[in-house]
């Protein structure tokens, strides 16, 4: 792969209040950027910037800091180009055109990415559709950590099981919602605190102290009155109580890991709907945006002008699907849910363990009636191992298989090879790429689901048979392996599964479906088992 070229925001290495110190992440970022051998860059113009500082001790140890990185030499300019200007806006404050001018040497390929922790500028990022190329320091961490070879350590949520007596309402992620909900504390104190709801919440060092980083309530209703013109009543409904990920994490698919618990958690309550209410931000809304991926969608608005999003895991009356669009189409609005009828079909894959347990870290075979595969429940001393996209819902799988038939839709069956030797999980097929050997093309597919280091990418590409990028979500593991020797007894496969095997035969896919206990719930037009 080519040397990636690292522009840095100077507000990340400069701290104003302190610029003798820089922070944790910081340091960490580049050490990591550094063992991937990339070139880190600073603007001129950023210097210029820190050249006007009039505080001359801070301007000469801003300097300083400054001289260990490379400038862009020959920087793009955007006087002269109308629509970059339109989308990015006028130049208000003084360093509009420091900003603007580190987003448009990335627009313009002088950089590959840009680190920056400015609001302003991540937001211009999505404008311009760039957001990939732009980061904060957290997404820089993952970005770059999942391109490092395999190692011990890396970064992983950990959540945990609290009361709410157990949680400091003064931490930062509860600022916003005080603002926004004036009796927020009242309900904590006398709804969750003495209803002793489960709270799961992830927690990170901040300046020494553990800070909450995302938090997650839910509660059964059996009714819902909602406050809403017209008035509308939800009934046998999960409610997504408290939904918050703190800013600082973006990137860590903490956001995901949350639905995933939430969807687990209406599926052990056999719940088939969920709701939330949120107050929507009309620019760039990251919570709309994801819980829409996953099927939910504005059902209507409180008179206190919070939206109500709404979904169902399966539908409540029969659809007819009749062609591979609409499967896919329904695979998305019913999350987790998925359609398995003939106008998709079905595949296994086989997958090595050490990509099986970084794609799927929180695999656990339990009790039928425990809290589940999904559970919090996770193997505490090996789980820093794993990158956070083994723990989201989107992921990317790659490998150099000779099969050309999958397409979007279609059902995969990870069958994990060697320990095991037997089907441990299910997903769908969101997008299939053949016949590309450049890495930097397939890790542009692939970045913001992979757990594959760039060496890894690169091997892949110098087999004989191109790789096949496979992008799906993770809709559920079985309950039961489905091991080998059923499938070789039931004549499934003949042989050692060490390539992608095309279920030709929908009884055998059913066989499979009835001998793994896949939940019935999660099957949309219900492939009949029996």
């Amino acid at each position: 792969m080519q040397k990636l070229r690292v522009l840095y925001d100077t507000n990340i290495i400069i701290k104003r209040e302190d610029p003798n110190i820089l922070s944790d992440s910081f340091i960490e970022l580049n050490r990591i950027i550094n063992d991937l051998n990339y070139k880190i860059l600073v603007h001129p113009l950023s210097i210029e910037d820190i050249n006007r500082d009039k505080d001359e001790i801070r301007r000469n140890i801003s300097l300083s800091k400054l001289g260990t990185y490379s400038e862009i030499k020959r920087y793009p300019t955007y006087n002269d180009d109308i629509e970059f200007k339109a989308i990015v806006g006028n130049e208000v404050k003084a360093n509009d055109r420091v900003d603007n001018s580190l987003i448009y040497a990335v627009y313009k390929n002088a950089a590959d990415i840009l680190i920056t922790e400015d609001k302003g500028i991540l937001t211009k990022a999505e404008s311009l559709n760039i957001k990939e190329k732009i980061l904060n320091i957290s997404e820089a961490i993952l970005h770059f950590s999942n391109l490092l070879p395999p190692q011990d350590t890396s970064i992983l949520p950990c959540f945990q099981i609290l009361k709410g007596w157990n949680i400091n309402l003064e931490d930062s992620i509860f600022d916003t919602l005080k603002n926004e909900y004036s009796d927020f504390e009242e309900w904590w104190r006398n709804t969750v605190c003495r209803t002793e709801r489960d709270i799961f919440v992830y927690k990170d060092k901040q300046n020494g102290q553990d800070k909450i980083k995302a938090i997650l309530i839910i509660k059964e209703e059996d009714q819902e009155v909602l406050d809403s013109e017209p008035q509308k009543i939800l009934n046998d409904v999960l409610k997504i109580c408290l939904f918050k990920v703190d800013e600082s994490t973006r990137g860590m698919k903490l956001g995901e890991r949350l639905l995933k618990m939430a969807f687990e958690q209406a599926l052990i309550k056999k719940k088939q709907k969920l709701y939330l209410t949120h107050f929507s931000d009309k620019k760039g809304d990251k919570l709309v945006s994801l819980i829409e991926t996953f099927g939910f969608y504005l059902l209507t608005k409180k008179k206190n002008n919070e939206d109500v999003f709404y979904k169902e895991i399966n539908p409540q009356q029969e659809i007819i699907i009749t062609t591979r669009e609409q499967a896919k189409n329904n695979n998305q609005k019913y999350f987790p849910s998925f359609y398995d009828g003939e106008q998709v079909s079905k595949f296994i894959i086989p997958i090595q363990p050490q990509f099986f347990k970084r794609l799927f870290p929180d695999y656990k075979v339990e009790e039928q009636n425990s809290f589940s595969q999904l559970s919090l429940d996770l193997d505490l001393n090996n789980q820093n191992q794993y990158s956070s996209e083994g723990f989201s819902i989107q992921k990317a799988y790659l490998c150099n298989t000779p099969i050309r038939l999958m397409q979007e839709g279609d059902i995969i069956l990870f069958y994990r090879t060697e320990d095991y030797k037997a089907i441990l999980t299910l997903g769908t097929i969101e997008g299939i790429y053949y016949n590309i050997n450049d890495p930097d093309k397939i890790y542009k597919l692939i970045k913001r689901r992979t757990v594959y280091s760039e060496d890894e990418i690169k091997q892949m590409c110098q087999r004989r048979n191109p790789p096949v990028v496979i992008l799906f979500k993770h809709n559920c593991n079985l309950k039961k392996e489905v091991t080998w020797q059923y499938l070789a007894q039931n004549h499934i496969v003949n042989g050692i599964i060490q390539t992608v095997r095309h279920l030709e035969n929908q009884k055998s896919y059913k066989d499979i479906i009835k001998e793994g206990q896949i939940d019935e719930s999660l099957i949309i037009n219900k492939t009949q088992i029996c």
